[in-house]
């Protein structure tokens, strides 16, 4: 915009200053007007000569001046250097491992270690004698003595493996026994121990026995919880190796892994019942009559376990209930039998 304006100005000042009359001078008319290359305005007349009037852009500006360098602070001081830590010395460098090709015991009796690379190796497998061992989980391992002594102790679950593949799995054949150390809840996973003989694997954890309370089957649970799925059911009797319990839930050693039984199906009666000595009556109240048991198993009604049914609305006389309230302890023409809670009703 202010270049348009500075041109109209010239343009003006132009026609001033050439198209005034005199007596002798004709007035000269402008034709066109054009800015040059160099930005300057050239008037061209009808006459045909040219006149610059001068630049059209405005002048530059004088270059501003530096300003003056701020001036540098005080260098700061260098902090203490600390105390150098003692060097710590490198290990050796590890050696390569050689791959098993087969094991077998020499004429001696001795373990015969036959390694790829043609190399052998014989251990004396008499006294204990750690062989070989690592991980099979987290925060769990093994390790294999001499006289083919397997021992795996840790915490948590081991890995879970494909049948066969588990580290120690070529020793299998060799094994003589297997300790499994359980009492920081430690849970055996898939395939761990494929290939070795049930009977040679023990538990290493102090247990008490307890016995199953229960009319027909006691879950058991992985967690003290339940909510959750049970990861199997226990028939009355069943003897429980107990790590543990308190008010809700017993604490047991279940098939090579931790479990958990609500406490209140547990007894410590070898195959039995608790009962309370209060005597009382109860009225069958079944239809089709109550079947007393010769022990209290509801699922047991055949190979003898039924002592004879007795018709609805017949009086009972009771010496006990249950600890769970499942029986009432029955004493009829002599005998002690059983009637299951839902049979009957306690009048007294």
């Amino acid at each position: 915009m202010k270049k348009i304006i500075s041109i109209m100005l010239l343009l003006c000042m132009g026609a001033l200053l050439f198209c005034s009359c005199a007596e002798e001078h004709q007035c000269r008319e402008v034709r066109t007007a054009e800015i040059n290359k160099r930005g300057e305005l050239v008037l061209i007349f009808t006459d045909g000569t040219e006149s610059i009037v001068g630049r059209v852009d405005g002048r530059d500006g004088a270059p501003g001046i530096d300003g003056k360098d701020g001036e540098n602070g005080l260098d700061g001081k260098d902090g203490e250097k600390g105390d150098k830590g003692d060097t710590g010395l490198m290990g050796p460098e590890g050696k390569d491992g050689v791959s098993i090709k087969n094991i077998n015991l020499n004429s001696d009796g001795n373990l015969l270690i036959t390694y790829d690379g043609g190399t052998a190796e014989v251990v004396d497998i008499y006294g204990e004698i750690y062989l070989f061992g690592g991980k099979c989980g987290e925060n769990a391992e093994w390790a294999l003595y001499n006289g083919g002594i397997l021992e795996i102790r840790g915490s948590g679950s081991t890995d879970d493996y494909d049948a066969g593949k588990a580290p120690f799995y070529c020793f299998a054949s060799l094994i003589s026994a297997v300790y499994i150390d359980v009492s920081d809840d430690l849970i055996i996973g898939k395939n761990l121990l494929f290939g070795i003989d049930e009977k040679k694997i023990s538990y290493s954890v102090e247990t008490t026995p307890k016995w199953v309370d229960m009319t027909v089957a006691a879950p058991i649970y992985s967690t003290p919880d339940n909510t959750t799925e049970p990861v199997a059911e226990l028939e009355l009797g069943t003897e429980l190796a107990v790590i543990s319990e308190d008010e809700s839930f017993v604490k047991i050693f279940y098939k090579g892994s931790i479990a958990y039984i609500e406490a209140k199906y547990t007894v410590s009666t070898d195959g039995s019942v608790i009962y309370d000595e209060s005597d009382c009556q109860v009225r069958v109240i079944r239809p089709d009559g109550a079947k007393l048991r010769t022990f209290p198993d509801a699922t047991s009604a055949s190979e003898g376990n039924t002592y004879k049914t007795v018709p609805v609305g017949t009086i009972l006389n009771c010496t006990g209930i249950s600890k769970n309230g499942n029986w009432y302890r029955i004493s009829l023409e002599g005998n002690t039998v059983y009637a299951y809670k839902i049979w009957v009703e306690k009048i007294s």
